[in-house]
């Protein structure tokens, strides 16, 4: 699933300073998708948003 998830991002590049990097630009790629596609199976579908706004 992740490899299939990683064929979408083959173009992409890193823009980042080699040498101040300590995750690699398509371990933080699927993450997001993965934290993305997770919110929809909140309690109550609230997403990301809120409850990003109830913890500040």
């Amino acid at each position: 699933m992740v490899d299939d998830l990683m064929a979408h991002f083959p173009e992409i590049t890193d823009p980042r300073c080699a040498g101040k990097v300590e995750h690699r630009l398509m371990d933080v790629l699927v993450i997001a998708v993965c934290a993305t596609i997770a919110t929809n199976f909140l309690p109550d579908n609230r997403g990301i948003n809120s409850i990003m706004t109830e913890r500040i």
